[in-house]
């Protein structure tokens, strides 16, 4: 249990750092580190018919934790980073189209 607190308060700091730094990196991490915790626990072996209420409680107790650093790592990645499209602070960098990522070829 004392696992799943620590965790728990790490994946919490780690999104409110991301949200608060505005750095989208922190959010795409903390993203892939709850995909990584779903994987273990979908990998590993559990037999549900031979797993105590306790094991089953903790489970479901991990899955909602990692489920909540991908959530966190969604909306404070993915969907707070705008700023691919924003002009480069750079004179001397490359123009951005604005109307898509990919420029399209000259006629």
């Amino acid at each position: 249990m004392r696992k799943l607190l620590i965790t728990a308060a790490i994946v919490l700091i780690w999104g409110l750092t991301a949200a608060l730094l505005r750095l989208p990196i922190l959010a795409n991490l903390e993203f892939i580190f709850g995909l990584t915790g779903f994987l273990i626990l979908f990998f590993k072996d559990f037999d549900p018919e031979q797993a105590s209420e306790e094991e089953k409680i903790r489970r479901k107790r991990w899955l909602w934790t990692f489920a909540m650093a991908m959530l966190l790592g969604v909306v404070f990645g993915s969907l707070w980073n705008s700023h691919i499209i924003e002009p480069s602070p750079y004179p001397d960098a490359p123009p951005v189209p604005h109307e898509g990522l990919l420029p399209t070829p000259a006629s």
